[in-house]
């Protein structure tokens, strides 16, 4: 069964159940990943949180407050990472960075990969002509093949390089 279809079938039963549907899974909690982020990224204080839910609304409609309060408790995360990396990123790397990005992703526009991989001093931009968030969780077998090359031997794929998705969310 295809990932748009089980995505299609989590959601009616979130809106048939609510959130019991799902119970968290026990020892995966938002801890591990705030734990990960909020080591790394540097945040606004709690009190920038408001005005920059109100940019995201007028920015992105609905969905941008969602986004604007996300990494929140990283305003208050306690532990920074000692070896965090601040820059520069336009430096030449040891190894080529493969950059993926998609063409219609809500939450990380295309726009964000193509300015990533011209700034980064070593980078290839793969496009995948699709819907969803990320390569990783819209299925196309195309970007399968130029990650593993790229994973194995280092080769980045060629400029200009477009892939299609193995299919439509949730059929034709």
């Amino acid at each position: 069964m295809a990932n748009w279809k089980l995505q299609a079938i989590d959601l009616q039963k979130l809106w048939e159940q609510g959130p019991a549907a799902f119970p968290p899974r026990a020892g995966r909690g938002e801890e591990q990943e705030m734990a990960i982020a909020c080591g790394e990224v540097p945040s606004p204080p709690a009190s920038a949180f408001p005005a920059i839910d109100a940019f995201a609304q007028q920015r992105s409609g609905v969905v941008g407050p969602f986004w604007a309060w996300d990494y929140e408790p990283c305003s208050t995360w306690p532990v920074r990472s000692a070896n965090r990396y601040r820059g520069p990123w336009d430096r030449r790397t040891a190894n080529p960075v493969l950059v993926i990005g998609n063409t219609f992703d809500p939450a990380t526009p295309l726009r964000g990969a193509v300015a990533m991989s011209q700034q980064l001093g070593r980078a290839r931009l793969l496009t995948l002509d699709g819907y969803g968030h990320t390569a990783l969780l819209n299925p196309s077998a195309c970007i399968k093949r130029y990650e593993a090359r790229y994973f194995v031997s280092g080769l980045l794929p060629p400029k200009g390089t477009r892939c299609g998705q193995d299919e439509k969310p949730f059929g034709d």
